[in-house]
């Protein structure tokens, strides 16, 4: 059987994060179904167009994954669809790596972060014109543009702009 080429990272309420190769640099974003990922590869790629979310570095795939029930033969498994990203610096005030938490440092830093994560929010709708309905900052990271530290989304599935799936519309920042 094949050595697994991702490790994994985080998960959302949609996705998985494996970081692919050695040096961490490239990450492969994993999602359920094939349609769900056909639209997370589209609007990361329509984003990363104007700096908005990180780049997209290949086609939908399937990489070898550790399995977490697997012994034996079974250590690794073939992963849902997904495809090869660069990786984002991801925001995590209590260092809970996954969906955001209910702590009250993460509640402070989301604060402090609002007013960043709104300005990304309202370029997303003025350039792209796409609405990021779940922007909070598990959502949210940082990529190195020009030498200098750029707030991008993270999130690019169907639920992060699509009010009829997104777990957060009470929350949105438009």
């Amino acid at each position: 059987m094949p050595r697994p080429k991702g490790v994994f990272v985080s998960n959302g309420s949609r996705s998985s994060f494996f970081y692919y190769g050695k040096d961490k640099s490239v990450g492969f974003k994993e999602i359920g179904s094939i349609t769900d990922a056909e639209i997370a590869i589209q609007n990361q790629m329509m984003l990363s167009q104007y700096d908005f979310a990180p780049r997209v570095l290949s086609e939908l795939t399937k990489i070898m994954v550790p399995n977490p029930f697997g012994v034996g033969n079974n250590k690794y498994t073939k992963s849902e669809w997904g495809y090869k990203t660069e990786v984002a610096e991801v925001i995590s005030g209590c260092g809970y790596s996954g969906v955001c938490c209910d702590c009250e440092e993460c509640d402070e830093l989301e604060e402090v972060m609002n007013e960043q994560i709104q300005r990304l929010v309202n370029d997303i709708f003025d350039v792209v014109g796409l609405e990021f309905v779940d922007a909070h900052i598990g959502n949210v990271g940082y990529v190195i543009r020009d030498n200098v530290k750029k707030l991008v989304c993270i999130d690019t599935g169907i639920e992060s702009f699509n009010t009829d799936h997104s777990y957060y519309q009470d929350y949105n920042y438009i």
